[in-house]
């Protein structure tokens, strides 16, 4: 073992770079697997080193080992201990301070849904001047008003707001019933402002004053309260009740929280004054891995509370994985702390360690254990917990340790295809593809949570439709099913891998070059699930996945023809096409599973969708097990130059001895015929007239991901425009010549739209950026003007401005919905052309466009810009401009309650004239 390589791997786990705090350290099992050594070998090195002071050693459970250098240079402290009882007595040594942390560390959960959430909080509290009231929703007991606290606390640890700032309550269903009531309750009220009320007394907003105001059950204030509340929110004033004369300033951040839906339960005018709403999930809809990680911080905190070790059975945490308690997470702590307390009481006070087991659970869920007790340890095989183990005395983080039998499959197999690589520069990648396929086959083996259905739906969705985009391959939605369940289990593992030899980024780069087709697919795959649904995908996962999708690549002939099976049943199509590919030795048949339940209509749409997958040039064979033949030749548009054959009640027989004629090179005319021994019914459709169909492509240099943003704009603004289709091309192939020129000839292609003209003889180009900003548009109206009229194109550019700027929009608007400011916008820009006789170029369009809709924004947000150079010079000057404005923007200023300062006019003004230097007004 080289101990130069073994002392900067425990230089890295000792203190984070990044961050600049402590790490979690190193354990003989990290190593072990790490350097694919014996965990005996591993333990015995680490201390060696230890007892050679090298290494500082924590006796927490399991031991963690830290290089000293490294925490000596840290923190600027030569040591002089080496062995500590836990984390808190190392961190005490080195005067580590823990008010630091960051209070949302508590917050239970890793996905990008809660980091984004946390996000917001951040955000919305440290505003300036008084922060953005913050509404929490979700079921009872999510954590609405532990959510609360830890964003005070955060306040508190940054500083944002004063030492004296308090944190103050109140449950508004409490008041419900006597409006009056509350309103004193919330503003104080002032000597006979009611009955009763004999003295002036002050209410808890000023009590909350430089603090946190936090509203319970907000739901349950009555509309009366809720306006009273809108001056509070919107200056930071309000009036004592009985006396609106009075009016005090206070300086308080407002958070509510509820469970009912905010637009039934309170005024339009009142939750358009809250920027920022927070939904949390209940506990049926959090991942596994967090789920997980909850139960284990519940165990933690009781652990510590009652200073003893916990010894929890598997069972128990299976039976907890299935509970949905009513009481959502608040439920499930107070399971956990009566099954703590039931197992304390049975046990010995004097011993260290207590075990928990199902008969310590309350009866509800040893019944819901003993019922489904099989059931549950098939649902939940997957995880390797023969026991969960609280230790009181770790310190270490929530998401460790407990790694399960997915993560050790996913892991073996990053360490296989690392070692190979290693030792084998030269390895075909067909032998890592087949380490690949066997690993994604036995994760097929393992089921999900039935509360990851939603989740599954969604994935397989977006895969479906960004694999649906290539030619050649048609994948199986067993195919999509495996990469769905590999992307859920990497996303709820707990352990971490890393490519500290740049093993991984040396096998993405021979790929990228290998098999540029599924480079791209898993590319965009990776953009989707991060953009879409915040789901990582790593290098090491673009690996796994171009090894997985190339597996699926089989050497065909592409000018031969081809041939789908679309059957009935889980299996049925992929297990004919399997034994006839075996037995004719090639691959020729696609199987397509469908659902027992399934209509003609979907297996109609599904069959079109594939037939846009593949080369149109070739004839291709349809082999079906049941239905209407009539109806499939009916509804099935052949949109090909090759011939469609439809063959009903197919048998595997019928399937082998069809390839063996295509093997032969036999026309299909003559395959069809010869199969009617067989007694198939069969019919043929030929392709239409020679009519090419009219074709933008779309590009971009920097890869197909972009290519296909691109062609997902101008499919929105063609909707409607029937006579015109719009590809996406990769540019390296384009550029190259390696593009089918099969797919030129069958198309008429108008042109070709993106960053870079890949400079294709006979084929007009314009860059997207100058359809924005107006360059050369003489190149856009020459592309669809073959095909449509002037006014046409003119609306075209106008949808497409709006589109593109709708998207820069998303990046600025964090309160208003996009798309109907962006509409509203148009309307007042329409508006604004006739009134002043302009036509705004492009570049003023989008300019206007983001500009406005941020500018309403801000006087929502009632955060208008006010200064403006010479201002009473402009009012002067351009007073027919101003009254054109307000004019033009009268409705905008209806909708959102605002009105448009001068200021803000004067801005408006210089873009127009920046663009226009001819404008008069």
């Amino acid at each position: 073992m080289d101990i130069d390589k073994l002392i900067q791997f425990l230089s890295q786990h000792s203190i984070n770079k990044q961050t600049q705090q402590l790490e979690k350290g190193v354990t003989a099992t990290l190593l072990s697997d790490t350097f694919q050594m014996n965990r005996s070998v591993a333990s015995r090195l680490l201390n060696d080193l230890f007892h050679r002071h090298e290494l500082i050693k924590v006796n927490s459970r399991p031991v963690l080992f830290y290089e000293r250098k490294t925490l000596e240079n840290f923190y600027h402290k030569k040591v002089d201990t080496f062995v500590f009882k836990s984390i808190s007595d190392l961190k005490r040594y080195f005067s580590i301070n823990e008010s630091t942390l960051d209070p949302f560390q508590e917050f239970i959960g890793e996905s990008m849904d809660t980091k984004n959430m946390i996000e917001q909080c951040k955000t919305a509290i440290s505003y300036p001047p008084s922060g953005l009231p913050i509404l929490l929703t979700g079921n009872s007991g999510v954590g609405k008003s532990y959510l609360a606290q830890l964003i005070y606390d955060y306040a508190s640890n940054e500083e944002i707001i004063s030492n004296d700032g308090k944190f103050i309550t109140l449950n508004c269903a409490e008041y419900a019933d006597n409006p009056d009531l509350i309103t004193a309750k919330l503003f104080g009220h002032v000597k006979g402002a009611f009955t009763g009320a004999d003295d002036h007394k002050k209410g808890i907003v000023e009590a909350a004053n430089n603090g946190v105001l936090f509203l319970d059950e907000a739901h349950r204030l009555s509309f009366e309260s809720q306006e009273k509340l809108f001056l509070l929110m919107d200056k930071g004033v309000y009036n004592p009740l009985g006396n609106n004369d009075i009016e005090k300033k206070t300086n308080v951040r407002v958070i509510l929280a509820t469970t009912e839906n905010p637009g039934e339960a309170f005024l339009p005018t009142f939750t358009r004054r809250i920027p920022v709403i927070i939904d949390l999930p209940s506990l049926n809809q959090m991942s596994l891995k967090n789920r997980q990680i909850l139960i284990k911080k519940f165990y933690k905190d009781e652990s510590k509370r009652i200073n003893k070790t916990l010894d929890i059975s598997k069972n128990v945490i299976y039976t907890l994985f299935k509970y949905d308690p009513p009481g959502n997470i608040g439920e499930l702590k107070n399971v956990i702390v009566f099954s703590c307390a039931s197992a304390l009481q049975e046990s010995s006070m004097a011993g260290d360690n207590i075990s928990i087991n199902i008969r310590h659970l309350p009866e509800h869920l040893i019944k819901l254990y003993a019922d489904n007790k099989y059931y549950l340890n098939y649902q939940f095989k997957h995880i390797l917990l023969d026991e969960m183990v609280i230790d009181y005395r770790d310190e270490s983080g929530l998401s460790d340790k407990h790694i399960t039998k997915t993560e050790n499959i996913i892991h073996h197999l990053f360490k296989e295809i690392q070692i190979k690589v290693k030792n084998h520069p030269d390895i075909p990648f067909s032998a890592l593809i087949e380490d690949v396929k066997k690993c994604l086959d036995e994760l097929q083996s393992f089921s999900l949570l039935e509360s990851s259905e939603q989740k599954v739906n969604t994935i397989e969705k977006l895969l479906f439709n960004v694999l649906k985009v290539y030619d050649y391959t048609f994948y199986s939605q067993q195919t999509i099913s495996e990469i769905t369940k590999y992307i859920i289990y990497r996303n709820e593992s707990f352990s971490t891998i890393t490519d500290e030899e740049g093993m991984f980024k040396k096998l993405w780069e021979g790929l990228k070059h290998v098999y540029p087709r599924e480079f791209n697919q898993a590319n965009l795959i990776k953009e989707e699930m991060e953009n879409v649904l915040g789901i990582r995908i790593d290098l090491l996962d673009l690996n796994i996945i171009i090894l997985f999708l190339r597996s699926f690549e089989k050497q065909t002939d592409s000018k031969g023809i081809k041939s789908i099976i679309v059957c009935h049943g889980e299996n049925t199509a992929s297990s004919i096409a399997n034994v006839a590919n075996k037995l004719l030795g090639k691959y020729l048949f696609q199987g397509f599973d469908m659902p027992i339940e399934v209509s003609v209509s979907v297996i109609i749409e599904k069959i079109k969708l594939f037939l846009k997958t593949i080369d149109n040039r070739n004839d291709i064979i349809i082999f079906v097990d049941m239905g209407s033949l009539t109806q499939l030749s009916d509804r099935l548009e052949n949109r090909f130059k090759g011939t469609i054959g439809l063959v009903n009640n197919v048998t595997t027989s019928m399937v082998i001895e069809a390839g063996e004629s295509i093997l032969q090179n036999k026309p299909i005319k003559e395959i069809l015929t010869k199969m009617k021994n067989q007694r198939p019914q069969y019919q043929i459709i030929e392709p239409p007239a020679n009519k090419k169909e009219n074709v933008i492509i779309t590009t971009c240099d920097t890869g197909i991901g972009t290519a296909m943003k691109f062609k997902e704009l101008l499919d929105r603004i063609f909707k409607n425009i029937k006579n015109i289709e719009v590809i996406a091309y990769d540019y390296s192939s384009l550029k190259h010549g390696e593009a089918e020129t099969s797919s030129f000839d069958s198309y008429n292609i108008l042109g070709i739209v993106g960053t870079l003209d890949p400079e294709i003889e006979g084929i007009p180009f314009v860059a997207i950026e100058n359809i924005i900003n107006g360059e050369n548009q003489f190149k856009w109206y020459e592309i669809l003007g073959t095909v449509l009229t002037e006014s046409k194109i003119s609306i075209l550019n106008d949808k497409l401005l709006k589109q593109f700027s709708m998207q820069s929009v998303l990046d600025h608007i964090t309160i208003l919905n996009p798309e109907k400011i962006i509409n509203h916008v148009e309307g007042a820009l329409t508006l604004l052309q006739e009134i002043f006789q302009i036509k705004l170029s492009n570049s003023s369009k989008i300019s206007l466009y983001i500009h406005i809709s941020c500018l309403i924004e801000r006087l929502v947000k009632q955060q208008p810009i006010e200064v403006y150079t010479e201002l009473e010079n402009f009012e002067h000057k351009h007073r027919e401009f101003i009254r054109g404005i307000k004019k033009a923007f009268i409705q905008l200023e209806n909708v959102y309650n605002i009105t448009l300062p001068t200021s803000e006019i004067g801005y408006i003004h210089d873009i127009i004239k920046h663009n226009h230097l001819d404008f008069a007004y």
